[in-house]
């Protein structure tokens, strides 16, 4: 029988979308109908196991999936022993203890003695035990950020993204948090042989899906009497290809930039004698 790779995917929730997203653009084809919680990819030897996000740890630690994509902040409060392998650029967020705007508490060190509700009990016990600050934790299984004005907690330690749900609740919070976390693929320590190199070939692909990121390949046209100006202005990976069109003293250049660069010189090269310029985008850059 050959050797298939395990891997345990949220099956719902924030990661789930953009974890999806991320196996189909390194190569794995296979079928996701809401029916079956394991997925058999039909063109690279792995299993695709769809579980709760705070099961894949235990999982992944325990041998019963080899791999799996989670939020660093899961991992970190479930306190099993995985291998990060790589962090996936995707699900930024942070713990973070937010109070209500009209508190007392301006700081943590405010927050002495206080109740502080939680899904992310051991998490915030150990930040405050580190600070030396001592508190009471109130645990939820959700909506803790509610906990304050229904007189639960004085304060709550909650996942933060854009800060609109702390918002809405009259809440703020305070720096620094607890920690950041972002979506990282973690490995069981104890993988076969055969099972690295396919965890291997996946990171590979993995990284030039990432190193594609926010990259654009740019073509544009100039006249030779520009070329040179503008091919120290175009900003390259090494160096931009250069080709002469069939118009004579007319040349073609072409370049991977990262957009953010390319927006800012783009005056430029149009004031260089940069034309018929194309943005186009990059799938993975394989090194």
């Amino acid at each position: 029988m050959s050797v298939r790779l395990k891997i345990a995917l949220q099956k719902k929730g924030r990661l789930a979308d953009e974890s999806f997203d991320l196996l189909k653009k390194i190569g794995l084809n296979f079928v996701a109908n809401g029916q079956y919680l394991v997925l058999r990819c039909s063109d690279f030897p792995a299993d695709i196991l769809l579980l709760r996000d705070d099961d894949i740890p235990a999982f992944v630690s325990r041998g019963s999936a080899d791999i799996g994509i989670v939020g660093q902040n899961i991992v970190r409060e479930s306190g099993k022993k995985v291998r990060e392998i790589q962090k996936l650029g995707f699900g930024s967020c942070r713990l973070a203890v937010a109070v209500p705007k009209k508190s007392k508490f301006k700081k943590l060190k405010d927050l002495k003695n206080s109740i502080i509700a939680t899904e992310y009990p051991n998490s915030t016990k150990k930040f405050f035990r580190q600070l030396g600050i001592l508190i009471r934790l109130a645990e939820l299984s959700g909506s803790a950020e509610i906990a304050p004005e229904m007189g639960v907690a004085d304060a709550i330690a909650d996942i933060v993204d854009t800060g609109t749900t702390l918002e809405a609740h009259g809440l703020i919070p305070l720096d620094p948090p607890i920690f950041r976390s972002e979506a990282a693929l973690i490995a069981n320590s104890k993988l076969s042989s055969a099972k690295k190199e396919l965890l291997k070939d996946l990171t590979s692909r993995i990284e030039a899906v990432q190193a594609a990121s926010n990259k654009k390949y740019v073509m544009l046209n100039c006249r030779e009497q520009n070329l040179s100006k503008i091919e120290k202005m175009l900003p390259a990976l090494e160096a931009p290809t250069i080709l002469p069109l069939a118009k004579k003293n007319e040349f073609a250049l072409q370049s991977v930039v990262a957009e953010k660069k390319f927006w800012e010189v783009l005056p430029k090269l149009k004031t260089a004698g940069a034309k018929d310029i194309l943005l186009l985008n990059v799938e993975k850059i394989v090194p």
